[in-house]
Parts: structure tokens; C-alpha cells; sequence
């Protein structure tokens, strides 16, 4: 069967598909296009049975590489140098399968304004400016203009400012350990983070934006992070550029100096130079006493001042740093830290200096923040030296601060988001230091016989929770119910559940299902009865369930994907008006889990805490109880708490029976967060906790939908049948814009048997307008697919195909279509801006458009744009 991939530019100098009042000259080249398209299929195969598939990018099906250009929908459009060049042959190109493909390809000054010497495009992460969780790909330092410039944009651009993002540098790659634990934090505090290599490419990335007409610096923070050892690998000409951007835009550089992971085939590295006067080596964490925070420093928001740490991880080198004039380094010249005056002075055994005079030239401007003491084995003695230390840029006019503890370890965390805050006037961040926390107990009355909470369970989980008020002021488990199985089980099970009933008013608590049913499964009218008989048990047992507005699903049923009689019968049975869950956008990675408002229903993202319904005792937890203590002190579930301004931490009722490992868990995280950090904890009702969520990520209201067919969990939870079908998913759109010949291409399409438009409307005719329709958008991807016809049983498959000529203009339309149709075909007809503009005009005046009737054409285009009102 051949195979046909239709992707068109119109420009001018090459096919001019242009539009004139008459709409004649439209419609034949429509007709032409057609003739083109069916008559290459025809003869090429032998049938005009068609499948529309992707092509290779970047590649002609010759093996000749061309330019490629990133667009803002996140796919690659072919452009080309060579005039009139087309290739319909699979020849030279023995990695492309054997598939016959036509590009209309017309050269344009627009879409062909990069060079050829442009670098390949890089996933880019925008969080920032644009709707969560969406990865386009575009070059290093291109300006996202549809985003940035749209309502998104938290803040407008001044000359000679920088944009509030991070540059993230590695030497040589980004999956190492310490390069993934700095993304995932940056990431996790919502920071827009662009990524470069500056070991493998031949280029330095680009720095500065043009922004409205003014020349911005991208970039507000830059970090290093690598290998000690690849540090001279940053040759000269790719440091200047940046160092220059540094002093220009008063930009900070923060290195991270990884010295890699204790083993037994791990060396020391001594004495590597990373930096002008700075001299690094690594210490073993066996030789480590302690960690020495300076207390009389300024610099701690995060982490509290004055503290001594004992505990390290055992599996990680640390780096330390030395100052030195010479080509080699110096132990006696090691700056030493005064902490009574608050700056660098002479070490010891060096004559006395005062460096606000400017005499200690060498030690001048460098700040000793945190410091570490370990047994030095070649003088068998104890050495005190910097592990964090600032180098204020008295001699480049660049202020660079090193950090050399390893970046999966907690301490170095929060001294990189400290040190990130002090260099960039907190710009970057979105939130403090206040954390809300609601633990939530799910199917409180559901276990396997004889793993229920007892009544002993029960008075420790009241005593517990009163025990946490200390260092969480109204902390209150949150108790899910489903009725259908109270006072089932053993005799210890059925005692257990009447004294949770007993002591009902001393927690809160939410309805689930009756039966425990997965919603996506129920029919409207089955789902809602269920919830009803909820109802009639909480009110059978006065359980004050009906003042929290929150509800949770089953498995996440039905939250998302959206199924939408769960939202209606939430609202008409419970009066919901928050829920969580972990699936939105998708399960993993869990730090980019984000919120979204649907019919009413404030959805949060929500968390675990590594307990779950098989995990009973300590031995289920890897490492035993140590290991649970692990994740608490310092460890996965505290990095929630830090990345997370409200946690809602999602545990089962087995984790409160047997030994008790949600009690111990969050015992532990609530006294390391009062021990170590300046985290304020708090708790309140969960349509609070909602709100304030919402304050923080306003963008976050409106949801970005993704496509279910591509996550095997939304498949899951996704209800079955042929209104809930990927094939109703449209393959190809056709964007715009308006008066350009896309209706005509649209019914010209239409005719051929493979491929099927959306169906007509009497409000929009025959566009959809699913992406720039904010209303029409909030009704989710199944109100989409219902706008195009089942699939036909045919020989041939057949695909759908949608045509909105407001795509192309709209913001978000972008964003919006890359993330539920990521592999769409995009078709985009431009021509004359003139004689569009004219036959816009036309258009007009055919709708009794007052300005159109009463103005001429001539009168329209010279017009000039109102003046501001007279002052008085």
C-alpha cells in the first residue's frame, strides 16, 4: 500500500496559492493540489487507497540531510536552500523504511530566516511561562514569543534585564547523578531551565534575547555542574562568551564540582584547578568529622544557620576548595573564615593581614559559607577547609559561588536553592518557605482480614496526631470511607472499625465509592446511586463528611482522563469541590505532577510517601526501619515536602496497623524539618489547602490535556467502548490562516476515501475550533472526539482531519495541540500578505461589517493607530 504525507507551504516565489475577492483563483489551486496529490498516488501504487504517516525529519528520503526548523506546535518543519528541490524516492536512505512520501515545500523568507549553521533543536522544559508540563523542542536561546508574550508572561522584560530562567551547564553529560538530582530541584521549584553541553558542541549558547524590540539577557542564574576532573575541558573561547554575559548582566555562576562516587576502584583527585585562584580536591566521606555552617552569614533561607552535621552518605566524594596564586596549590595559603568579623583572613601560620585595606590581594573578596572538617591523611592530621565558599568577582567582575558537596545529598539541596535566592534576588522562585501538608488515610474501613487498624491502632493514631500539633499546628488525618465494607473481617477488624466510628469527630473525613467501584466503570445513573448510598452511611454513623467538599477516587478512576459523569455526580451528590490525584499529567516523573480546575473541581497533584497497601511491616521497606527513616530525613519524601508547597500525602489503613510505618515516617520528617531547615509547616481544611494552591500556580487553572493513548495507566482508567477510541483522534490539521484557501483545501481533502473531516457544526461550520475556543477547550478531549465520525470498517484505514483557521493566531493553540495530538501532520497555507489582507476586507463587507461599509480599503490600511485621550 503506498504510503502519502501531505505538508504544505504556500510562499511566494515558488507556488503561489493566492486569494483573490472572486475566490476563483482559491479554488483552482485547490483543484491543482488535489489533481497533484491523487494523480502522484494513482500512478505511483496503482490505487488511490492512501495512509498518511509521518515522515522522517530532518532527511529527504534521498539520505541528504537539510535544514530542519523547530515551529511552535513543537514539530519540525523541512526547509531548503536549493530552489524547487523535491524527492519522492526512498533511494540513498537505507534506514528509511520503503515508503513513498510527496512534500509540497515552498521556500519563504519567513520560515527559512535561520541559517543553515544552526544547531539541531533540544528539548526545552517550559514551565515558567506557559501551562505545566509541556516540552517543546526549539533551539538553545530561541525566544518562545507565542508563550512569553501572551497573558502567561509574569513579567515584562526592561533593557538590560535578564529573564528570570537558569542556565544549566555540563561538561560532558547530563545523566550523571549529580546533573539529574540539580534538574529535578530546579524543575521541582518550578524554575524554567535550559540545558547545554558545552563539552560536545562547537558553539557557546545563545545569551541574549530579543524581547519586544529590546535586547534581554536570557539567563538570570548560570550553574556548572560536572566532574572536577572535566573542568579544564571548558576551553577559553567557550568560557568568554559566558563570562562576558556574567559581567554585561551582572549574571552569578554557581559551579558544582562533582567528585564522583565512593568505591573501591574511586581516586582522590588532588589539587585540580577549576577556576582563577580556585584549586579543588575530594575527600572521602570515611575521613569527614563534621559540617560547619557559619553562623554569622546571611545567606541561609532554607537551611538554619549555625548547624553542625554529623551524617553524610557514605557512597559519595566531597569537594573542597583552596585558594592559591601559584601553579599549584598551597595548604598554608588556605583562607580561613573569621566568624566573629564576617570575612576571609589569613590562615594561621601567614603573617597577619587586614583585607579591608586591600593589602591580602589573594584572599580579598572570597567568603568561606560552609565549612568541613576531615582527617587529612598525608599530614595524619585535621583540616578545616571550605566545602561552600563565594568568590565576589573582585578580579573578573564575576561573582561565582562554589558548592562541593554531592547534589543528591539534602544539605547541598537546600545550600543550592539558598545560594540561588541570595545571588538572584529571588526572582527565580514562585514560593517561600511555607509548606502545606494534609495526610490523607485512604479506604479506612478496606484490608485484607486481620490487616485493619485495631482499637490499640486506633488510640495511637489519636495519641500520635495530637503529638504532631506541636510541630504541625491542626494537623488532622483525612479518613476516606467506603461503606460497603464496615465491620467486616476478624473480630479484632470489626472492634477496630467502631472505635474509628467512636471517635469519628476527631478527624475528617471524604466519601469514596460505596462499593469501592472504579467510577470509569459505572454509568451515570449507577455511579451516582452509589455515592448516594455513601450518603445514607455516613448519615447512618454521623460522620462529618459532608463539610470537607473533597473527594477521592477509586485508582484515580475517572479524575483524569476526565470522565465526566464522576464530576457531575460529585457536584450534585457531595457538593465536591477539591479532589487530588497522582495521573496528571502523568504519574512519573512525580516532581512535575501539577493541578487543573474541571467543572468546578480543583484537582491538586498528589503525592506518596513510599507506603502502600503491601507495605505492612518494616521488612517490606528496603533497608528496614533505617530505611524508612531515610526517606523522611533527608531523603524521597522530604524532596516532596521542598518541591511541593502543598503536599497531600496519600497513605492506606495497613500503614497504620501492624508497626505503624505512616506514624514513623511522618514522626521523623515533622523533627527533621524543625532540627534542620526554616520550613514552616502548616495545615488546614482541604478547600484551603486548594485555594492557596491555586494563588501560587494561577496558569495551572486551566488544564493542558494530553493524550491518553500514550499513557499505559490513562488507558487503564479510561472507560472502554467506541465513544472512548484513539482512532477518533485526528491525524492531520490545518491551521490557517484565515482568507488563505483553507476551506477550499478542507472540502478538496474531504473527497478523497481515506481521509475524513470533522463533523459540521451550526455554530462554527466546518471548524472545530477545540484549540483556540477557551470554552470549547475546558470540555475536555471527549467532547473533541465526539466532533469527528466513527471509523468505518474499510480495507484501508482511514484517518481523520480537522481544519480551524484560528489555530495559527491563537497562543495557547500551540501548546495545546502539541500535547494531545503530539504527531499530527500540520498543514499551513501563507501567501501574499497584502491580498489576503484585502480579501479579509471583502470578507467583511459580505458580513455588513460597519467599518467595511462605511471605509474603503485604501482608507482601512492607512489609517493610523488611535493617539492617547487628551489630558485635561
Amino acid at each position: 500500500m503506498s504510503s502519502l504525507r501531505i505538508f504544505i507551504h504556500f510562499f511566494k516565489n515558488r507556488i503561489r496559492a493566492q486569494v483573490s475577492v472572486t475566490g476563483l483563483r482559491k479554488c483552482l489551486i485547490g483543484l491543482l493540489v488535489v489533481c497533484v496529490v491523487y494523480t502522484f498516488v494513482y500512478y505511483s501504487s496503482g490505487s488511490v487507497s492512501t495512509t498518511l504517516v509521518p515522515v522522517h525529519w530532518g532527511r529527504y528520503h534521498d539520505g541528504v540531510q537539510r535544514n530542519t526548523e523547530t515551529n511552535f506546535y513543537g514539530n519540525k518543519l523541512l526547509t531548503h536552500t536549493t530552489p524547487y528541490q523535491t524527492n519522492l524516492s526512498n533511494e540513498g536512505d537505507t534506514k528509511a523504511p520503503k515508503t513513498e512520501a510527496i512534500n509540497i515545500v515552498i521556500d519563504s523568507p519567513e520560515i527559512s530566516r535561520k541559517s543553515s549553521s544552526q544547531s539541531a533543536p533540544r528539548p526545552v522544559t517550559l514551565s515558567h511561562y506557559t501551562q505545566p508540563m509541556a516540552t517543546l523542542s526549539m533551539p538553545i536561546g530561541d525566544t518562545v514569543r507565542a508563550h512569553e508574550d501572551s497573558e502567561l508572561s509574569r513579567e515584562a522584560a526592561k533593557p538590560g534585564e535578564t529573564l528570570p530562567r537558569v542556565l544549566l551547564l555540563y561538561g560532558t553529560t547530563s545523566t550523571t547523578e549529580d546533573a539529574r538530582a540539580v534538574q529535578i530541584l530546579l524543575e521541582g521549584q518550578r524554575i524554567q531551565v535550559t540545558h547545554f553541553n558545552y563539552y560536545w558542541k562547537k558553539r557557546t549558547p545563545s545569551l541574549v534575547t530579543e524581547r519586544n524590540g529590546k535586547r534581554v539577557g536570557s539567563f538570570a542564574v548560570m550553574i556548572v555542574v560536572d566532574s572536577i576532573l572535566h573542568y579544564g575541558l571548558w576551553s577559553q573561547s567557550k568560557q568568554e562568551p559566558v563570562l562576558d554575559y556574567c559581567r554585561e548582566y551582572q549574571v552569578p555562576l554557581l559551579f558544582i564540582p562533582s567528585a564522583g562516587k565512593e568505591s573501591k576502584n574511586s581516586s582522590v583527585h588532588q589539587e585540580i584547578k577549576i577556576s582563577s585562584n580556585i584549586w579543588a580536591r575530594s575527600v572521602r566521606p570515611g575521613s569527614i568529622l563534621f559540617l560547619e555552617l557559619n553562623s554569622s552569614q546571611s545567606w541561609f533561607y532554607y537551611v538554619k544557620a549555625g548547624l553542625k552535621i554529623t551524617k553524610f552518605p557514605s557512597d559519595c566524594l566531597w569537594t573542597v576548595f583552596q585558594i592559591t596564586a601559584k601553579s599549584s596549590p598551597v595548604d598554608h595559603m588556605m583562607p580561613a573564615f573569621n566568624h566573629t568579623q564576617g570575612h576571609v583572613t589569613s590562615a594561621p601560620n601567614e603573617p597577619s593581614r587586614d583585607p579591608t585595606r586591600n593589602k591580602d590581594k589573594l584572599h580579598l573578596g572570597f567568603e568561606a559559607v560552609l565549612e568541613l572538617a576531615y582527617h587529612d591523611s598525608n599530614s595524619d592530621g585535621v583540616k578545616t577547609t571550605p566545602v561552600l565558599m563565594q568568590d565576589r568577582g573582585l578580579r573578573d567582575g564575576v561573582r561565582k559561588v562554589f558548592i562541593g558537596g554531592p547534589a543528591q545529598f539534602w544539605l547541598t539541596k537546600l545550600l543550592i536553592l539558598d545560594v540561588m535566592r541570595n545571588v538572584s534576588n529571588q526572582r527565580l522562585f514562585r514560593f517561600g518557605r511555607q509548606r502545606w501538608v494534609q495526610v490523607d488515610v485512604d479506604d479506612i474501613f478496606i484490608a485484607p482480614d486481620g490487616t485493619k487498624m485495631t482499637t490499640e491502632d486506633v488510640t495511637v493514631l489519636l495519641e500520635t496526631q495530637q503529638r504532631f500539633r506541636s510541630n504541625l499546628p491542626g494537623m488532622t488525618f483525612n479518613l476516606g470511607f467506603s461503606g460497603h465494607f464496615f465491620s467486616r473481617g476478624t473480630a479484632a477488624d470489626v472492634e477496630g472499625n467502631k472505635a474509628l466510628i467512636k471517635s469519628a469527630e476527631s478527624f475528617r473525613w471524604f466519601g469514596h465509592i460505596f462499593t469501592h467501584v472504579q467510577p470509569h466503570l459505572l454509568t451515570s445513573e449507577l455511579l451516582e446511586q452509589n455515592m448516594r448510598d455513601n450518603v445514607n452511611f455516613a448519615k447512618e454513623h454521623s460522620i462529618p463528611a459532608f463539610t470537607t467538599h473533597y473527594s477521592v477516587s477509586p485508582h484515580h478512576s475517572g479524575v483524569y482522563p476526565v470522565y465526566q459523569p464522576l464530576y457531575d455526580a460529585w457536584r450534585r451528590v457531595w457538593n465536591v469541590s477539591m479532589t487530588t490525584t497522582e495521573e496528571y499529567p502523568h504519574l512519573r516523573p512525580d516532581h512535575m505532577r501539577r493541578g487543573f480546575i474541571h467543572s468546578g473541581v480543583m484537582v491538586l497533584p498528589r503525592q506518596t510517601c513510599h507506603l502502600f497497601t503491601h507495605t505492612y511491616r518494616f521488612s517490606d521497606i528496603p533497608g528496614g526501619r533505617e530505611g524508612l527513616l531515610a526517606l523522611a530525613e533527608g531523603g524521597e519524601v522530604f524532596d516532596t515536602l521542598l518541591n511541593n508547597p502543598v503536599s497531600v500525602f496519600m497513605t492506606h489503613v495497613m500503614n497504620y496497623a501492624h508497626d505503624r510505618l505512616a506514624l514513623v515516617l511522618f514522626d521523623a520528617l515533622l523533627d527533621f524539618v524543625r532540627e534542620f531547615t526554616q520550613l514552616d509547616l502548616a495545615t488546614d481544611q482541604p478547600l484551603t489547602l486548594g485555594r492557596k494552591y491555586f494563588e501560587l500556580f494561577p496558569e495551572e487553572k486551566s488544564p493542558l490535556w494530553t493524550s491518553p493513548c500514550k499513557d499505559k495507566r490513562h488507558l487503564e482508567i479510561w472507560p472502554a467502548g467506541e465513544d472512548h477510541n484513539c482512532s477518533r483522534l485526528p491525524s492531520l490539521l490545518i491551521l490557517g490562516p484565515q482568507k488563505s484557501g483553507t476551506t477550499a483545501l478542507h472540502t478538496f481533502l474531504g473527497l478523497h476515501p481515506a481521509l475524513r473531516p470533522s463533523l459540521k457544526s451550526r455554530e462554527h461550520f466546518e471548524e472545530v475550533q477545540f484549540f483556540s475556543d477557551d470554552s470549547l477547550y475546558q470540555k475536555g478531549p471527549q467532547w473533541y472526539m465526539d466532533q469527528f465520525p466513527f471509523p468505518q470498517s474499510s480495507p484501508s484505514p482511514q484517518l481523520l482531519f480537522e481544519k480551524s483557521a484560528t489555530y495559527l493566531t491563537h497562543p495557547l493553540a500551540p501548546l495545546r495541540a502539541h500535547s494531545l495530538l503530539p504527531a499530527a501532520s500540520l498543514v499551513v497555507i501563507l501567501q501574499d500578505p497584502v491580498k489576503r489582507v484585502y480579501s479579509w476586507y471583502q470578507h467583511a463587507r459580505a458580513h455588513d461589517d460597519p467599518t467595511a461599509l462605511r471605509y474603503s480599503f485604501s482608507d482601512v490600511i492607512r489609517a493610523s493607530a488611535p493617539g492617547p485621550a487628551p489630558s485635561n
